[in-house]
């Protein structure tokens, strides 16, 4: 007879596995932009330290209830491929009114965050759920959904200027949200290499199918045209020499990822993939070197 309590501590794995909190890449990847755009406002340092974590946890809450909502739409898709077809929804542990639920929960929760946010800010947030909603459907449209993705994921660079600067997003957060995109078609591109295979045998559409071989030439093209919009961010926002430092450190991580990824190793890609949050690191270790050491100046 299976323990009184098996029930419990399967289903909490489960509902750990529906949010992706036991793959904690996804979080950072949600956060950095947010954080790069709370930096590059140039708030005091304090105001960037406190923004950062409410920020991420702001994150945290709000990939759980997307990759939620992802896998109820997606659960059929999943179900056919290897690697995501153990999902807590594709395999059937978790019902559609259970994932709904837990969408809920997350959502109220990630809302009550928004309280300790600039009024500018707070109405930014929900302008972002069309794109969230719509997401899980652009796979069945277009060979392109890390695009979609790009638009969808880097929404907080908007969102931590607004609430570093209280003010509406002005041109340097246009520019770092251009290059989060596009840095994001590159990341997302190594990701779908691991389900190349199973995506193109189901039928289901993304960067990774369409590209075949080609795919390291379009993702150093694609983290080239990141850096040089990120180049241009700080130029445009009078960022100082650390932070043009943290901007080289970037560019060489993903370089190296790049260079060395294999692409038919699932876990090669995996590992690449990763290496993006490293190569935010770097920047944002950048950034806030230059905010401490040449002081807070708000920009508008």
């Amino acid at each position: 007879m299976a323990p009184a309590n098996s029930r419990p501590v399967s289903l909490l794995a489960d509902l750990v596995a529906l949010g992706r909190y036991d793959r904690p890449i996804g979080i950072w990847l949600l956060a950095w932009p947010c954080a790069w755009g709370v930096a590059l406002a140039r708030p005091a340092s304090i105001d960037l330290a406190v923004l950062c974590v409410i920020l991420l946890a702001g994150s945290a809450l709000a990939r759980a209830g997307g990759c939620a909502w992802n896998d109820l739409v997606d659960r059929d898709l999943d179900a056919s491929v290897e690697r995501t077809r153990n999902r807590p929804l594709a395999a059937g542990r978790i019902g559609p009114r259970a994932a709904l639920a837990f969408i809920a929960a997350h959502l109220a929760l990630a809302a009550s965050l928004l309280v300790l946010l600039p009024a500018t800010a707070v109405w930014l947030v929900p302008a972002s759920l069309p794109l969230v909603l719509l997401y899980p459907l652009a796979k069945r449209f277009t060979w392109w959904p890390q695009v979609w993705l790009g638009f969808t994921f880097n929404w907080g660079a908007l969102v931590g200027w607004s609430a570093a600067t209280g003010g509406w997003p002005g041109a340097g957060a246009l520019l770092l949200y251009a290059g989060c995109i596009v840095w994001t078609v590159g990341y997302d591109t190594l990701y779908a290499y691991q389900d190349r295979a199973g995506d193109a045998a189901a039928g289901i559409r993304s960067a990774a199918v369409r590209l075949g071989r080609r795919g390291r030439g379009f993702v150093a093209i694609a983290y080239a045209v990141a850096v040089a919009v990120f180049a241009v961010t700080l130029a445009a926002t009078g960022a100082g020499a650390p932070a043009w430092l943290g901007l080289a450190g970037f560019g060489i991580v993903s370089i190296w990822y790049t260079a060395t990824v294999d692409l038919e190793d699932p876990v090669s890609c995996g590992s690449a993939f990763r290496g993006a949050h490293r190569a935010a690191l770097v920047w944002f270790v950048g950034l806030a070197a230059d905010l401490a050491l040449t002081g807070s100046e708000i920009v508008r």
